[in-house]
Parts: structure tokens; sequence; C-alpha cells
């Protein structure tokens, strides 16, 4: 919930936090160099949980995405916000 209150503080539009969707690249190097599907914005994309937590390792410069007690996926240096209704 921090990062969505983070994001709709930076944005002066969002009005309400929990209506901001947090989404990653799956693939966080080629993600976002590729062009956006209009149709489907969330193709090539995951959704962020409010359950996992994000893991900055600032020697190595990578932040991670920790979802559950053994699993921690990169992802990158982007991500995508999205209001819903």
């Amino acid at each position: 919930m921090a990062v969505r209150h983070g994001a709709s503080e930076l944005c002066w539009f969002i009005v309400d936090a929990k209506r901001v969707k947090l989404l990653r690249y799956n693939d966080p190097v080629l993600g976002p160099r590729k062009l956006p599907n209009f149709q489907n914005f969330t193709d090539g994309k995951s959704v962020i949980e409010s359950s996992e937590t994000f893991s900055v390792d600032t020697d190595k410069q990578v932040v991670m995405l920790q979802r559950g007690m053994d699993s921690n996926v990169a992802i990158g240096s982007q991500l995508v916000y999205v209001t819903t209704s």
C-alpha cells in the first residue's frame, strides 16, 4: 500500500490510492523497450500484489520483488501503474 500511496502523491490526478494497480514487466530488460499493445496493455506484465514486498540491494543496485518466503523476482528499473474505476 505504501508504494501505491507514494504514486498517488507524485501524481496529483490520482485521488484514491486504492484505485492504483502496479504492474511489473515479465521481462525486466526487454519489456520496457517493446511497443505496448493498446488493446491489451497488460500483455507482458504481471500485477504486483499488496502481499508482495520490494527488496533493494544497494551493493548490486538491484530491486527485487519478494513473492512469498522463497521466491524473489528481479523487476528491473521500471514499473507501470494504472488507475482503475
